[in-house]
């Protein structure tokens, strides 16, 4: 029986272990036949071999191109190169080279990083070269001058072509034909003939003239006649024309008194003349003929007029050149030479370059000695006792100085360094060391230095005093402006780094900070005349401004109201003129009646108190308003000012979320001591259906929960109301029309509907019965520790201004609750399995990501500070070492995230209703088609659709002008295609079973999409989302035609469009709350201005601000390299690795968003 088993069951075993052993199934191909199966492997091995190669060269490209750009980043050696000596045309070689950088200035602190700069070097390098001549005889050539060595080569073949003896000469020639392969002919020459010019050329002097082709010299010192035939002067003894024209003008010494005589042969008056030129009347009337001569003139310099000749004077010679003059054929010492001749006789196509030997000319070849390198240095230094300007010469091969000493360029002027030579060479001069040539003061650049500055400086710790905040390389004792923020503040001074400033001006007897700021406050208000700077040392803590020690407080001290005040009535009624004269706001006229009539109810009903003269003059004077109203009511005061707090708190609560995040790595010790603490405080149910003490616990927390959630929703509910509804107010901006209704009213009914629901929950909440201890202890206690946590997070917000620390410890608290919630929750029953208990804590994967997030923004926030000034600060200069990237940085955050706005939504809601909603009819299949179009629509297609939609105000174009939104709301319309169709794909691969299982259970469509398919979908959806972002970061054509401009040198205000009267109203309404208003205004939210700045001086125009022109990244790229200065192409490759950096930092947020989705959704 056994036996029998076995047999039957060996079979079915091998069967298994054939499955068990074959390669894994692709597609269910297993069951195919091997030859099948085995040529489909080999296609798949094929395709990954493919694809790995692919990525592997991607790999490769992308590193090569950030070494490449890497490289250009640094900032190269200056090299500028001077000709040598050519005489006679340049009798001397002079270079002038000026630093634009200095390397010393008396005025700098004894730390500066500019103290320690290296000196200026400078190389100078050239080639020394020796050429002599030999003919087949082995004679050596010696020039008509009695030379036979030279320093270049073309001046040998010169002087060989001069004495006839050049080894080959060029000619121009017919064109080649195939006639020229017969004996005998050979390709003719075309000659030049001077007789058919419109104008001859005679000179007298002593020195040959530069030569013409067909030009006559005479020698005035022995009478020698020449004509020039292209490759020599040549004797011209026995030329008719000239011996004519000669014995013509004799009579008339003017004639050469210029050492030259030009006849003219044209039949209109000669535009170039001299005294005693010709000018003869004829016209060409073919080739090479021409009308008899019927005038001739002769000008005089005096009159400066022509004078009539009679025709009988003049001799026939001179009448007829053409037939005087015998034409040659001209002959050149070079290839360029002729071609030069080709090209200025209009003989291009009829002419080419002839080549001829000359069997008796002597071959150039360079001596034994040639070809050596010299290479010099010279230092220069930038000193005090230097000179106004140096003068160096480079004399038998070595600089006549090695060392010199420069003043510093002040002002408009610069000094120079002028160094010349006279050597026939080349001369390559390099600055090898010091600052980078194109610099200036105040940038640290040196050859060599990168872009982005030394990385070293780029991390500051907080709580390690290094004397300088912002890391330029000045003590803040010594900058004027400590933080980088471009608001100055005044110098304290130092008695080693800065002495003879600030409290140290008498380093012997150093000033107290309050002797010192009464010796600087002319205007007795107790801060230093110099403080600009509302937060001087940038801690979150505001100080006084010059002029905020007077408030309006004081000035209505005594006074029964503002006419009682004799300063503020004279500057109330001379505003209420200005603000009501015609010229004022002439372009807009609503609100210049808005001013005029605060203005004249300044002085009608003059305000009796502080509060109410502040609400008035806030809109007529920003200045005295700033002065007098604007004091914050917390600042900092005395050396506090100048010193940074050290965020001691933050620090401890970053520690701690550090902490707590490794605790919910592995929650399961603490999770089962929670339990057993539960345990013993009680967590069993009273056996009676009765409220118990610890029910009512757990009602109040449960109410109070609810209230919060109703306080907060109706607040959104009346912000909501408030925007639907000025959409009907007259001085809202047509273009925010179609948004503050159709948002605003979506808004507010979505929150009206979410209030009336939550007020009807908390109606129908009632006390459970039979909550056992544990249960209301923890819901009372986590009440109780929820509001205490909010509510140092708000102080540390609103107060401090420590908003990641604030960030850190409302994450503590949301981590807190979850572990004890999850162990409360293990007290419901005794089935504990130890592996799986982390997930009984809710959201902890999530909480986990969000954690990371924020502690890796804490770090670099907390306790160190990265500053790179090449990135966050603006630098308002065309010095390329001084360029700054923050408009353009901030410009494409703000771009991408107006495009994220209007984007996003529309997308995932179109995607979503095209894939769930929407019935498969003509009208879906229309809409599907064209949103695929749109994805293959190129980029500057979008711009000009921007550029007439947003930009514009003709047609139907909402007139946004070149703004911020412009660009926004059109890259939006670029990136929607992208997005919708990402979204499409993934809700596709949501598995139907998941939907019918859903339905099956009886949820309804929107609760399937919401809490099945989008959680699933999310993975995909946020990867292709974040892709489209990263590509609109990285556009430049279509930015360029709506507005996007490189000229701007500051951050674009996200929110220009607010009108200067909304926000401040807005503001007066958080003035209700004690210590809200002036804690807003300093939050660092928005580098221009907070949120709710209650400063109209921050609002430039009457309804807009001017601050919405923006620039963006690769527009900035593209400018500085269009830029002549070397350091723009430095600037610009510093800017191509930001734009790189910033796009892998949103890549790899793709990517790990969509690890962490999917793990949420099992997908």
């Amino acid at each position: 029986m056994s036996e029998s088993t076995e047999q039957e069951v060996e079979p079915q075993d091998e069967g298994k272990a054939e499955v068990k052993n074959a390669r894994p199934s692709l597609f269910g191909t297993i069951h195919l036949p091997q030859r099948s199966l085995a040529r489909r492997y080999m296609t798949a091995k094929i395709g990954k071999a493919v694809f790995v190669s692919i990525a592997v060269m991607c790999g490769i490209a992308l590193v090569t191109l950030l070494s490449q750009i890497s490289e250009e980043a640094f900032v190269p050696e200056e090299e500028i190169e001077v000709d040598g000596v050519r005489y006679p045309i340049k009798t001397v070689a002079q270079t002038q080279l000026s630093w634009k950088a200095e390397t010393y200035n008396p005025s700098w602190a004894a730390d500066d990083l500019r103290q320690s700069r290296s000196n200026v070097t400078i190389e100078a390098s050239w080639t020394e070269t020796f050429f002599e001549a030999f003919n087949n005889d082995g004679e050596r050539f010696v020039s008509l001058a009695g030379e036979s060595t030279f320093d270049l080569e073309e001046d040998l073949e010169r002087a060989l072509c001069d004495a006839g003896v050049a080894p080959t000469t060029y000619k121009p020639v017919e064109p080649w034909s195939i006639i020229d392969l017969l004996p005998g002919q050979e390709q003719a020459g075309l000659p030049y003939d001077t007789g058919s010019s419109t104008r001859i050329n005679i000179f007298n002097r002593s020195v040959a003239p530069t030569p013409g082709m067909g030009d006559f010299w005479v020698d005035s010192d022995d009478g020698s006649r020449w004509v020039w035939k292209g490759l020599r002067w040549e004797p011209a003894d026995d030329d008719v024309f000239l011996a004519g024209v000669l014995d013509f003008i004799a009579p008339y010494p003017e004639a050469f008194a210029d050492g030259k005589l030009w006849i003219h042969y044209t039949p209109v008056e000669p535009l170039f003349r001299g005294d005693g030129d010709l000018w003869l009347n004829r016209t060409a009337t073919g080739v090479s003929t021409f009308s008899s001569i019927e005038e001739a003139s002769m000008y005089n310099k005096s009159t400066r007029s022509w004078t009539t000749v009679s025709l009988a004077d003049i001799p026939q010679t001179i009448l007829k050149p053409q037939e005087s003059i015998e034409a040659f054929i001209p002959e050149f010492c070079t290839k360029a030479e002729t071609s030069a001749y080709i090209l200025t006789s209009g003989q291009v196509g009829s002419a080419v370059i002839g080549e001829f030997t000359n069997d008796r000319g002597y071959s150039m070849e360079a001596t034994a000695d040639s070809g050596r390198s010299r290479t010099i240095e010279l230092t220069v230094a930038v000193t005090s006792i230097g000179e106004s300007a140096a003068f160096v010469s480079i004399v038998d091969g070595d600089f006549d100085q090695h060392h010199i000493q420069l003043q510093p360029s002040g002002g408009l002027s610069t000094n120079w360094l002028f160094i010349s030579h006279t050597m026939n060479y080349t001369v390559t001069y390099v600055q090898t060391g010091g600052p980078a040539a194109d610099a200036r003061e105040t940038s640290y650049n040196e050859i060599g230095g990168f872009a982005l500055g030394n990385p070293v400086d780029w991390i500051q710790f907080r709580f390690v005093n290094d004397q300088d905040l912002d890391n330029d390389g000045i003590v803040d004792a010594c900058d004027d402006d400590i933080d980088a923020d471009n608001d100055e503040n005044p110098v304290q001074g130092h008695p080693e780094h800065c002495p003879g400033v600030g409290r140290f001006v008498n380093p012997s007897e150093p000033l107290s900070h309050s002797a010192w700021i009464s010796a600087n406050d002319e205007n007795g208000d107790g801060v230093h005349d110099g403080v600009n700077d509302r937060d001087i040392d940038g801690d979150g803590v505001p100080n006084l401004i010059d002029g905020q020690g007077h408030s309006a407080e004081d000035a209505f001290a005594g006074a029964n109201s503002l006419a009682d005040i004799p300063e503020l009535w004279t500057h109330a009624s001379e505003l209420a003129v200005l603000k009501c004269g015609e010229n004022y706001k002439a372009n807009d006229p609503s609100f210049a009646a808005f001013d005029c009539e605060q203005a004249r109810a300044m002085t009608d009903t003059p305000p009796t108190n502080a509060q109410a003269w502040c609400e008035q003059v806030r809109y007529l004077d920003q200045l005295i308003w700033l002065e007098k109203c604007a004091a914050p009511e917390r600042f900092e005061g005395g050396q506090a000012m100048f010193e940074e707090r050290d965020p001691v708190l933050p620090l401890l609560s970053m520690l701690g979320l550090g902490g707590l995040l490794l605790i919910m790595r592995k929650p399961n010790e603490l999770l089962m001591r929670l339990r057993s603490l539960f345990l013993n405080l009680g967590s069993e149910e009273y056996e009676k259906d009765v409220k118990t003490p610890w029910s009512w616990c757990s009602f109040a927390a449960e109410v109070i929960g609810r209230l919060v959630g109703i306080g907060f929703r109706l607040g959104f509910f009346i912000l909501s109301t408030s925007l639907f509804f000025s959409t009907f107010a007259e001085n809202q901006q047509p273009l925010l029309i179609p948004f503050t209704f159709t948002i605003g009213g979506a808004v507010m009914i979505m929150s009206g509907i979410a209030l009336l629901v939550s007020v009807s929950e908390i109606l129908g909440i009632r006390p459970e019965t039979r909550v056992p201890r544990a249960d209301g202890l923890v819901d009372l206690g986590l009440l109780l520790f929820s509001g205490i946590m909010i509510y140092i997070a708000l102080h540390w917000v609103l107060v401090e201004g420590w908003l990641v620390g604030a960030i850190t410890l409302l994450m503590i608290m949301s981590g807190v609750k979850r572990l004890l919630l999850a162990g409360l929750q293990l007290t419901r029953t005794d089935n504990i399995q130890h592996d799986r208990l982390k997930l009984v804590v809710k959201g902890r994967q999530g909480w986990m990501t969000a954690t990371l997030v924020a502690l890796t923004i804490a770090l670099v926030s907390i306790p160190i500070s990265v500053h790179i000034p090449f990135v966050w600060s603006d630098f308002t200069s065309s010095e390329p070492y001084k360029a700054g990237l923050r408009a353009a940085f901030w410009g494409s955050v703000y771009v991408v995230g107006y495009t994220m706005l209007f984007a996003i939504p529309l997308s995932i809601g179109a995607a979503i209703w095209l894939e769930e909603y929407a019935p498969n009819n003509r009208l879906r299949r229309t809409i599907q088609a064209l949103i695929t179009n749109l994805a293959g629509v190129p980029a500057i297609v979008f711009g000009l659709f921007g550029l007439a939609m947003f930009l514009t105000d003709r047609g139907i174009g909402l007139g946004l002008g070149g703004t911020v939104m412009t660009a926004g709301m059109t890259m939006a319309t670029m990136a929607m295609p992208t997005i919708v169709i990402s979204s499409q794909e993934a809700l596709r691969a949501v598995p139907p079973s998941l939907r019918n299982g859903a339905f099956g259970l009886g949820c309804t469509k929107w609760q399937v999409t919401k809490d099945h398919v989008l959680p699933h979908a999310m993975p995909g959806m946020m990867t292709g989302t974040i892709l489209a972002m990263s590509r609109i970061m990285g556009e430049a054509a279509p930015l360029i035609l709506v507005g996007a401009v490189a000229s701007v040198f500051t951050e674009p205000d996200a929110f220009f469009y607010v009108s200067y009267q909304v926000t401040p109203s807005l503001d007066g309404l958080l003035a209700w709350f004690p210590g809200i208003e002036p804690h807003l205004q300093n939050m660092p939210l928005w580098a221009d201005r907070g949120p709710f700045s209650s400063d109209p001086s921050e609002y430039v125009g009457p309804d807009s601000n001017d601050r919405g022109f923006y620039t963006v990244l690769p527009v900035q790229v593209y400018r500085w390299t269009d830029m002549p200065a070397i350091g723009f192409k430095v600037a610009a490759a510093g800017a191509s690795l930001v734009l790189l950096g910033t796009l892998v930092v949103v890549n790899s947020a793709a990517i790990l968003l969509r690890a962490h989705f999917r793990r949420y959704s099992k997908t």
